[in-house]
This record gives C-alpha cells, structure tokens and sequence, in this order.
C-alpha cells in the first residue's frame, strides 16, 4: 500500500464500506475500563464481503524508507527489527 494515496481506496474498490471519520470529522476514538484503556482507530468498516462480521475496526499502518530497510536488512522479521511498531500492528493500537 502506498501510504501517500487516500486511505483504504483499495478496500472500498474491493466493495468493502469504510468510515474512516466519526460524524464530527474527527478520528474514531475509544475508551473502556473507565479509562484506563484507550485510543484511536483508522476505521470502521461497515459493510462488504460475507465472509467477515461487520462492523469491523480497520487500522492501517505504513514504513517509511528508512525503517523499511532496516527491516529488510536484519532479516530477523517486523517483531525483532521494530518490536513496539509489531505490537501496535498486531493488536496493540496507538
């Protein structure tokens, strides 16, 4: 994915149906636990494929060059090169 381009063109041209602003124009935020836990999301799919449950949180994330290479380079995979990067990707949010 580029991460120049507009976010989540290629899931809406694959007919999914993607809110990436609440209706006041701001990010999708959340907080549970009475606070203790909370953030940010890119998006909220609302609609597409059936094999998926819907709604469904969509969160996008992009390597610049730099970090790119490095993790190219080290061979050792996302979670050696960029551990807190990975768990942001995998679960952890921003």
């Amino acid at each position: 994915m580029n991460c120049l381009r507009a976010p989540g063109g290629e899931l809406r041209a694959a007919g999914f149906v993607l809110e990436t602003e609440a209706h006041d124009g701001q990010q999708f935020g959340f907080s549970v636990l009475d606070g203790r836990l909370q953030g940010h999301v890119d998006g909220v799919l609302r609609a597409g494929p059936d094999w998926l449950s819907y709604p469904a949180l969509w969160e996008s994330k992009c390597l610049g060059a730099g970090p790119w290479r490095q993790l190219a380079k080290s061979g050792s995979g996302l979670a050696a090169a960029r551990p807190t990067y990975a768990a942001r990707c995998w679960g952890g949010g921003a």
